[in-house]
Parts: C-alpha cells; sequence; structure tokens
C-alpha cells in the first residue's frame, strides 16, 4: 500500500473532489476509480492500467459541479493522450462512475466511454423511498441550491441508456431486491446487466478479496464489520447477522478477478462474446449469472 501511495501524483480535477493518478508508463488507458466513502477506494489493487482516484470531500454521490467535473476529467484524459477510458465504482461510487461516464459521453462523441459499475443507485430524484442509506437521507435534507439543482439534473440517470458512445456494464446481486431493481431500470442499448446470485449489496467484494477458504471469509467478514462501526452506510448494507454474509460469499465460486472485468470491458472487440467468455471463467452456469440486453 505504502510503494503505490508514495508513487501516486495529485492532479486537480474542477469541484469539490480530491483525484490522484498512478501512472504505468507501459498503458496508454485509464481506470478512473469512485470512491464510495471519504477515502480512496481500491487504491491498493494492482491494475494494469493508468489508475486514476477520484473522491469526494463530502459524500454527495458525485453530484456536485458534476458536469464541471466531469469536463475537466475529460480534459485531462486528452492532455495526457490516453486511448481508452473506463469508469468504475461500487454502491455510491457506482452512480458517480456511471453519471460521469454518460456525462463525458454525451460532450464528447469522438470516444467511446465505459463504466463498470457494481450495485449502483440509479434513481436519487424524484425522492426514492427503496434507498436506504443514511447518506443518501442527508442528500436529500441538504438544502444547498447548487447541489439540489444538480441533484435534480443528474439524479435520474435513465438518460445514459441511448447513448451510442457509451458502453457501460452493472453488476449485482440477483436476489437483493433493492440493487436488482435500481439495475434493471438502466438496463437498454448502453448498459448490459450481469447478475450474480447475491442477496447482498457487497457484489464487488468477490472480485477483490481472496476467498478461497472459510477462514479468509471470515476474517474478511471480520474486517468489514469492523470498518462498519465507523461507516453508516456501510453498516446498513450489511446482514444483521454475520454468518449471513460468510454463507453469501461462500455460494460464490468466482476465478475472476477486477482486473480481468476491466480487460474485459475496455477492449473494443465483440462485447458479447468477451462477456459470455469473463461469465464462463467466473464459473457460473447461463441459468444463473444472466446476461440482459435491451430488456
Amino acid at each position: 500500500m505504502m510503494g503505490l501511495r508514495a508513487k501516486m501524483e495529485p492532479i486537480k480535477i474542477d469541484g469539490p473532489y480530491d483525484a490522484e493518478i498512478l501512472r504505468k508508463s507501459e498503458s496508454s488507458d485509464l481506470v478512473v476509480i469512485f470512491s464510495h466513502n471519504l477515502r480512496h477506494a481500491l487504491s491498493s489493487y494492482p491494475y494494469d492500467q493508468n489508475a486514476l482516484f477520484v473522491k469526494e470531500r463530502r459524500q454527495k454521490y458525485f453530484l456536485a459541479d458534476a458536469a464541471a467535473a466531469a469536463l475537466s476529467l475529460m480534459d485531462r484524459v486528452r492532455s495526457d493522450g490516453f486511448e481508452r477510458v473506463i469508469f468504475i465504482g461500487t454502491s455510491k461510487g457506482g452512480f458517480g462512475a456511471l453519471l460521469w461516464a454518460g456525462l463525458s459521453a454525451k460532450e464528447d462523441r469522438s470516444r467511446i466511454y465505459r463504466a463498470l459499475a457494481f450495485s449502483p443507485q440509479t434513481s436519487l430524484w424524484p425522492p426514492n423511498p427503496k434507498l436506504y442509506f443514511p447518506s443518501y437521507s442527508e442528500l436529500l435534507a441538504n438544502q444547498d441550491t447548487n447541489l439540489r439543482k444538480n441533484l435534480r439534473r443528474h439524479g435520474n440517470l435513465s438518460f445514459i441508456r441511448g447513448i451510442k458512445n457509451l458502453d457501460a456494464t452493472i453488476v449485482y446481486g440477483a436476489t437483493n431486491v433493492v440493487d436488482a431493481e435500481e439495475a434493471k431500470r438502466l438496463a437498454g442499448r448502453s448498459v448490459e446487466l450481469i447478475a450474480l446470485p447475491l442477496g447482498i449489496h457487497a457484489s464487488l467484494t468477490p472480485f477483490v478479496h481472496k476467498r478461497d477458504t472459510e477462514t479468509e471469509i471470515s476474517q474478511l467478514a471480520e474486517r468489514l464489520y469492523i470498518n462498519a462501526e465507523k461507516d453508516i452506510d456501510l453498516r446498513s448494507s450489511l446482514p444483521k447477522d454475520k454468518q449471513d454474509f460468510i454463507a453469501a460469499l461462500a455460494n460464490i465460486d468466482s476465478a475472476v478477478s477486477l482486473g480481468d472485468l476491466v480487460a474485459d470491458r475496455i477492449s473494443r472487440t465483440s462485447r458479447q462474446r468477451l462477456i459470455l467468455k469473463a461469465l464462463k471463467r467466473l464459473g457460473f452456469s447461463r441459468s444463473i449469472v444472466r446476461l440482459q440486453k435491451g430488456t
């Protein structure tokens, strides 16, 4: 972790955001990671691409000055000569990834913008009574004029469904009622869905944590539940019984990492063929993992 941090370079993005980039001289691709909390998310993950980490100074679902911030990020992509870019995130970070990718794609039609979101919220406005996160209640109660204008303007992601130069993928737990509804709302021309046999919100977890033994799963659960004591959104998304979380992860037999998914999504070859190949490598049957497009 410290080695990665030492190589990070702070960069400027418009709006109330902090960003740092980890450069890979051998790659011309860029992964933009949107954090679901106030720390840079997934900053110790071993990316094969250049990695740009974006976090909010206060949690506002990446809505604050969203259009200007996305434009400044596009300027960075162009000025640094990155060829392909993918926006990724989980939960509220997933909302940010989809929003900024959509805004970028609408503004810059010359480039394909990609997004990979894990269990994102997709409809923040009008008020969505099914979203249970404390940070969402705080967002709705915030009286800042500019933020409320951005919430009304960008709080519903349905606009991204028909953007021709947007290539978005949402991964979610098929038996998590709230996450499934949020994902299915966006299924369409520009958005594909991958449903995992999960009932928990943590659909990113199988791709980034080692879970080869029961001990590793138990240790992972222990860390998350300890972190949840200081993170009310995380606490609200975890099963009350830790054993339910452990059982859910034990049923996922994933041979694919986040890096595999990013490499697959960022490729310009046949999406349908590559997705099916990736799902096969996941070890799930097509009857369990459903690929949905245009439904």
